[in-house]
């Protein structure tokens, strides 16, 4: 089975010209409102293309932009590239490279990545971005229900269980609702999560 990482990597311009067709607004209109007061440091997980780490950083933001897939990651720093982001080729549940920086974060970015972490990992990689997290930083989810049929692997990822994993935790749930999807996909829903770490 090819892995997702590798699909990412073959299917990247057909990825990027998806992405790239839409705005960070559009796409996490969501997000807005929780934003962090500047100055803040954000950590885009699964970054793709680069899309939303440049507008962050065009906000204002320190972003620490993190993408496993070499094509996806060699775009993004040619077209999206800019002097408040740093780009780290690295991926959950460890990132490794990221916990080398030892830095902790305002806001973690998770825009489309837990479908693509099996359940066993799950519980890692929530260990792995509490530990990068602030204390009072939030975590973002956007996550489908969609299962499509190219090379990625999709894995069911529910509300319920993002909310059992977060309390195990000591993440404070904010908000979670439902979202349209952006390309208008027939049978495409997103679920978006935020959740906020108590002190310290």
């Amino acid at each position: 089975m090819v892995s997702v990482i590798k699909a990412y990597d073959v299917m990247a311009d057909q990825l990027i010209g998806r992405y790239e067709s839409l705005t960070f607004e559009q796409v996490h209109q969501d997000l807005l409102p929780w934003l962090p007061i500047k100055p803040a440091k954000i950590l885009d997980v699964g970054s793709g293309s680069g899309r939303d780490s440049k507008k962050l950083a065009e906000l204002g933001y320190d972003v620490v932009s993190v993408e496993p897939a070499e094509n996806m990651i060699g775009w993004a720093k040619r077209h999206n590239n800019h002097k408040r982001i740093s780009w780290i080729q690295d991926s959950l549940p460890k990132l490794r490279k990221v916990k080398e920086r030892h830095q902790r974060f305002d806001l973690i970015l998770l825009s489309a990545v837990m479908m693509h972490i099996p359940p066993v990992e799950r519980e890692e990689s929530f260990e792995t971005l509490c530990e990068l997290l602030k204390g009072k930083g939030l975590l973002y989810f956007s996550t489908s229900n969609r299962v499509v049929g190219d090379l990625r692997k999709f894995y069911e990822v529910s509300a319920e269980e993002l909310n059992v994993i977060a309390k195990n935790f000591s993440l404070d749930c904010l908000e979670q609702k439902e979202c349209l999807d952006r390309f208008n996909r027939n049978n495409a829903s997103w679920t978006v999560s935020i959740f906020r770490k108590k002190c310290p």
